[in-house]
């Protein structure tokens, strides 16, 4: 059988002339983007040593970009992808930590550090097309993704060959989900998300064509745009998007979309189910897992006849896809039986070996036990779960947002499903903040629209749950503030606050 970086060298050729990507509505066919590979194969021989296995890549929005993770990948090389206006300490601390030497950024040379600097925009004609590759299936690494550390230190997340290899067997074995080279695809994820890699790598090993985000443009309102005029037949988004698109679900009609893709965030059905009139002949589906565990290990296709099952309106993250194992555990870590909460954990031939040389964090978040008879490594996912009698994982909210609020236990998942019925149609959170003049939890409640009087909401919800389950705060945003990958960013609202800035 073979590997995806087999299929993805034979995929250039074989869809020479169809289109591989629209960039800023410029389409490249699969012909120029196999030129630009063979470019930056060639740069990779001649400029930059054999023992570089690392190579550092600015993730820009253009096609040197996507060829240069293909080239890296045929070489035998690994990508660390790195946000073009991440602070420079930040970027350095990543360089410094992976040891990297060799930089590929099309946007031209870059003003700080020592580095080998390689403008993948400015280089010349191959002298021949590469035929060759190393593209086996190996604990070799594909790439390194760097996110958020507690320590605020980022840390790194390196995934191998057969890592990628295992989920796009996950993937594609006893899935729905099946892309041809007629498909239009959304890419709306920044290169340092792994989301990003399932919509590249699944568009292009089909010989379908991506459609991207251009650098500087609400991706919300790009996306509606990128839909109507494109008629895209595939996107993958996380449900921050769909809320976003809510006010105007009058307006959207996408006949043309096979597939509707969410993930990254829980997904509610009340939403889902005035999203699939907008997008009538969709399968809309939830696809879930960790960066640790290479992209996604399940899946809950949602149900048009409505009956879906959900947990406080939150959709399931269904069942598990290919080899992976997922269990659910106590604080212990005794594996529990159906409809009992606990942590979920996954292991497989997806789960990375662990952190990049942090041991500390690697103690932590892996830990071995013998399951069917074998002793496996299993990742904390930091996910509370249970599953039931059918195998779906039910989502209850993450194990630090049960919340402790004046000695008592809350679910914050809860709280936002009774304040929905008064609420209806907005967008909200609930979380819980420290205050930092008492030193105390505070439970508010961020709700994205005009300021009003909270008074009913209160009202509504000492009908239906205890005291100390009310919010003692609220704050109010024209638009929540999202991550650079579109989630809504719960640390800038908890700052926000703390320092009782009122948007």
């Amino acid at each position: 059988m073979k590997t995806i970086f087999e299929r993805l060298h034979h995929s250039l050729s074989e869809h020479r002339h169809r289109n591989a990507c629209c960039i800023k509505e410029t389409f490249y066919t699969y012909g120029q983007l196999s030129v630009e590979v063979n470019k930056i194969r060639q740069c990779l021989r001649k400029e930059v040593p054999a023992d570089d296995q690392y190579v550092g890549l600015i993730g820009n929005d253009d096609v040197q970009t996507y060829a240069a993770v293909l080239a890296l990948w045929f070489e035998g090389k690994a990508f660390v992808p790195i946000r073009p206006n991440t602070a420079e300490d930040r970027k350095i601390s990543i360089i410094e930590q992976i040891g990297i030497r060799s930089i590929l950024d099309s946007r031209g040379q870059s003003t700080f550090g020592n580095y080998n600097w390689i403008n993948t925009a400015n280089l010349p004609e191959a002298d021949t097309e590469f035929s060759d590759f190393e593209g086996g299936l190996s604990d070799d690494l594909a790439y390194i993704l760097f996110t958020s550390g507690t320590t605020g230190k980022p840390k790194g997340i390196p995934v191998s060959r057969s890592n990628i290899n295992a989920f796009i067997k996950a993937f594609e074995t006893d899935n729905p989900i099946q892309l041809n080279e007629e498909d239009r695809c959304l890419q709306m994820f920044e290169f340092t998300f792994d989301m990003s890699v399932m919509c590249y790598l699944l568009s292009f090993l089909a010989g379908a064509c991506i459609y991207t985000i251009p650098e500087g443009k609400i991706k919300s309102n790009y996306i509606f745009e990128l839909l109507e005029k494109y008629r895209l037949t595939y996107s993958a988004v996380v449900p921050s998007v769909i809320h976003f698109l809510r006010k105007y679900f009058d307006e959207i009609h996408c006949p043309d979309l096979r597939y509707s893709i969410l993930a990254g965030e829980p997904l509610h059905e009340s939403v889902m189910k005035e999203w699939a009139v907008c997008a009538p002949n969709a399968l809309i589906t939830n696809l879930y897992g960790p960066t640790e565990n290479t992209v996604i290990c399940t899946q809950y296709d949602y149900k048009r006849t409505g009956d879906n099952k959900a947990y406080h309106d939150v959709l399931p993250v269904g069942r598990v896809l290919g080899d992976n194992d997922i269990i659910i555990v106590d604080k212990e870590n005794n594996i529990l039986p159906p409809h009992q909460e606990g942590e979920l954990c996954i292991a497989g031939p997806q789960l990375i070996e662990g952190y990049w040389k942090n041991e500390e964090k690697n103690k932590y978040a892996f830990f071995d036990l013998e399951h069917e008879g074998q002793i496996k490594k299993f990742y904390r996912t930091g996910d509370l779960c249970y599953y039931d009698e059918d195998g779906d994982y039910m989502y209850i909210g993450r194990v630090d947002f049960q919340v402790k609020i004046r000695g008592f236990r809350v679910e914050l998942a809860e709280v936002e499903v009774h304040a929905k019925h008064v609420l209806k149609g907005s967008n909200l959170v609930a979380l819980a903040y420290t205050e930092p003049k008492n030193n105390v939890t505070v439970l508010a409640m961020a709700i994205e629209g005009k300021a009003t009087d909270t008074a009913p909401i209160d009202a509504y919800l000492q009908s239906q749950l205890p005291d100390y389950m009310i919010p003692s705060d609220y704050i109010f945003y024209n638009n929540f503030p999202l991550s650079v990958n579109g989630k809504i960013d719960r640390k800038k609202i908890a700052k926000d606050l703390v320092g009782k800035v009122k948007m």
